[in-house]
């Protein structure tokens, strides 16, 4: 017992190789069956902080297996932490099992925000299995509950929304994303996503004026070079071959070097062979 208390206070101190250590002798003495099962789970929590994902599910598997385990107070949250090690070794199948089996504790847990996470992990554990639906609702009870990551819980409640081809829902989802979290990371990608649905469902000039909308707004963003390469596909495919090289050559000029450089200086080429004017590509 001593060893187990002593093992749990270098635990707190972040203090991970003392703390395995005290562990390592509470589990070699065994004096007491509670206290077995209680380092069982914290020595596997030890695991999965150093990244060590796979002996952590191990550990916190058999922590859940011995006999004393739902007699303690981290049993509930075993089913967590297990759960992440699962998806962190990206086992979705068995992750979203093991998300399932914590909410069904979910009265006893104090802290919402675990619970608005299990909803978003059990999210991308459907996503990532293309069980589309039933992300969508597992995103949406995230958002419900309005306590923790609902910002994230919105854009990938989008997200869904365009794979199940939601084009307008989609965007509204994403403008409420905009709207209600103007400070979050993901304001970016959701301006760019806005612009994307437009293009895809062939509303060009929509399109066109959320592309502007992002890059105005965003004009260090990574994704702008592929926001104006997207741009000039629209203008090249209206016939509008001036402002499709414009936008074509910006692109040449400050990303140069990029993928998107080399598919905008094919599509110069394109325009001038189809013009004759092909002595002004050269």
């Amino acid at each position: 017992r001593v060893t187990y208390y002593r093992g749990l206070e270098f635990f707190n101190e972040n203090n991970y190789e003392e703390a395995e250590q005290y562990f390592n002798i509470s589990l070699s003495n065994n004096y007491d069956a509670a206290i077995y099962a209680q380092t069982l789970f914290w020595k596997s929590e030890i695991d999965y902080r150093r990244e060590n994902y796979k002996q952590a599910a191990n550990g916190f598997t058999l922590f859940l297996n011995n006999s004393k385990s739902k007699e303690v107070v981290e049993y509930p949250m075993c089913f967590y932490n297990l759960a992440y090690a699962e998806f962190k070794q990206k086992k979705y199948s068995s992750a979203t099992t093991r998300f399932k089996e914590f909410l069904s504790f979910k009265n006893q847990i104090a802290d919402y925000r675990l619970i608005a996470d299990a909803y978003n992990r059990l999210g991308d554990c459907a996503f990532m299995q293309s069980q589309l639906e039933s992300a969508h609702v597992y995103y949406s009870q995230a958002v419900e509950m309005n306590v923790y990551d609902v910002d994230y819980a919105l854009f990938q409640k989008a997200q869904t929304e365009g794979s199940l081809r939601q084009y307008d829902t989609k965007n509204n989802t994403m403008k409420e994303l905009i709207e209600r979290y103007p400070s979050s990371s993901y304001i970016a990608d959701a301006q760019y996503e806005i612009a994307n649905t437009f293009f895809s469902a062939g509303k060009t000039q929509e399109a066109l004026n959320a592309y502007d909308n992002f890059i105005t707004q965003n004009p260090k963003n990574q994704l702008v070079k592929s926001a104006l390469l997207k741009k000039g596909s629209i203008y090249y495919n209206n016939k509008q071959d001036e402002k499709a090289l414009e936008v074509y050559k910006q692109i040449v000029a400050n990303y140069p070097h990029t993928d998107e450089a080399g598919t905008a200086l094919k599509s110069i080429e394109n325009i001038y062979v189809a013009s004759g004017n092909v002595d002004d590509f050269f």
